[in-house]
């Protein structure tokens, strides 16, 4: 996949998203999920952190209309995000959300491990934190990410929305007093959400040339 990067950045000497965060960027900017304003370097809030998972997950299409966070009012920009959040089970009932304190990591795993369906292998490992931590391990969510020590940057976060775009789905085979639980190896989770699937090809035409000797448009490739 080709995707134009255009990132912002608050300072140019403050630079130090990896190289694997990037183009994590520029794929999530092709998916809609950030656009070319997106920080890169900016320290996420929850609030922040909550919006771009959902989105990348699908979009805010939740069906309830309050929430049980006294911090997130119906009015508030990112309610539909964060009742989607709260929806699916990737945050937690409290009377407060904090939106505005800097995820960290180990908020940031419960949610993804959650949303890829591993809630049952993460709880029998002991649950918030460990067992979150130990899945997201197991299943290299953090790969390429470089963390700092103030909470996820933009550009953490998009590589480990990327990482867990990219990653199998865990699925319930049986029900009942023993339910089972299966990694679906065929399935990627923008499978499921984006419907999005990654396909290998070989270009043979553009704008300047084609094997075939037909014309194409510019911007267009022919695989």
């Amino acid at each position: 996949m080709l995707c134009t990067l255009a990132v912002s950045f608050a300072e140019e000497d403050r630079i130090s998203a990896t190289e694997s965060e990037l183009e994590a960027i520029g794929i999530l900017q092709a998916f809609g999920v950030v656009d070319e304003s997106f920080d890169a370097e900016a320290v996420m809030s929850r609030e922040d952190f909550t919006v771009m998972l959902v989105r990348a997950l699908g979009g805010a299409d939740a069906m309830l209309d309050k929430l049980p966070y006294l911090d997130v009012p119906e009015s508030a920009e990112s309610f539909p995000y964060v009742a989607k959040a709260y929806e699916m089970g990737l945050i937690s009932p409290a009377e407060q959300f904090n939106p505005k304190d800097p995820v960290l990591p180990e908020h940031a795993y419960k949610m993804l491990v959650i949303a890829l369906g591993y809630y049952a292998p993460a709880a029998q490992k002991g649950g918030y934190m460990a067992g979150y931590a130990s899945i997201a391990a197991t299943l290299s969510l953090s790969k390429g990410v470089s963390f700092g020590d103030d909470g996820l940057t933009g550009a953490n976060a998009a590589r480990l929305i990327f990482n867990t775009l990219n990653t199998p789905v865990m699925k319930q085979t049986t029900y009942g007093a023993e339910e089972r639980y299966e990694r679906d190896k065929d399935s990627l989770l923008m499978n499921i959400r984006l419907d999005i699937y990654e396909e290998r090809g070989v270009v043979t035409a553009n704008a300047l040339a084609d094997i075939d000797g037909l014309n194409m448009s510019k911007g267009s490739v022919k695989i």
